[in-house]
């Protein structure tokens, strides 16, 4: 009883480094995708990828004057 537990906590850390490999390989895809996309002044489609991110408020400078980030 022991020895499956101790085999079932190996395979779920194996599962686990598998999941953070694939997950650093992706981070590592979409940020080459970012930066030759931004060296390739393609800015809008580079920051279309990132701008869901970024949950940016309305810049109230006066009454008649406002920055929206849309």
């Amino acid at each position: 009883m022991i020895r499956d537990r101790e085999c079932q906590a190996q395979c779920n850390t194996a599962v686990l480094l598998v999941q953070d490999a694939g997950t650093r390989w992706a981070l590592l895809l979409a940020g080459a995708f970012g930066a030759y996309s931004l060296r390739a002044n393609n800015m809008a489609n580079a920051m279309g990828v990132f701008l869901p991110t970024v949950a940016l408020q309305d810049l109230h400078i006066s009454a008649w004057l406002v920055l929206s980030p849309t």
